[in-house]
């Protein structure tokens, strides 16, 4: 109960030195500890890993399963573990008209600078896992570099049966 409100009290006193990262919301302190880590730790080798699946097909399963290595870092840790739903993100990925439409074209590099203060830069593996990518993987592969991909394959009645 007491290390609860005591990290609490840590929180609410680092977003009153530090206002600007209230945007991030729950992810403040991630952000700043790896800020702190960018500066101290350079390495552009990254592998950028994306998981791309129709929804409810199991790549959050895979994506907690993968990110249990001290090799991954993926870029959203909480609920869905998607990085559409980012707080910096959220506004530009997930419209829920938009998001599925292929012609629908995002700032890669923009949405890259933010899901990289999610990240844990020090390991090598960067995971992402947003559904709606599987649409995008050629733009991705693109603005990523190197890229791999998880790609998931299911049965369409097994898919249809699943949503109802």
């Amino acid at each position: 109960m007491k290390s609860m409100r005591y990290k609490r009290l840590v929180k609410l006193l680092f977003l009153a030195i530090n206002p600007s990262y209230k945007k991030y919301g729950k992810y403040a302190m991630l952000v700043f500890y790896n800020k702190i880590k960018r500066k101290l730790y350079r390495n552009e080798n990254h592998i950028f890993l994306f998981i791309l699946s129709p929804p409810f097909c199991g790549s959050t399963l895979l994506t907690e399963v993968i990110s249990t290595s001290n090799k991954v870092s993926s870029n959203n840790t909480k609920g869905t573990r998607e990085g559409q739903k980012l707080p910096t993100t959220i506004e530009k990925m997930y419209d829920p008209n938009n998001r599925w439409n292929p012609e629908v074209h995002y700032d890669w590099k923009l949405i890259k600078k933010e899901w990289l203060k999610y990240w844990d830069i020090t390991k090598p593996i960067l995971v992402e896992k947003s559904p709606p990518n599987i649409i995008r993987a050629s733009s991705i592969e693109r603005a990523f570099h190197p890229t791999l991909f998880i790609i998931f394959v299911r049965n369409p009645y097994a898919h249809v049966c699943s949503l109802m």
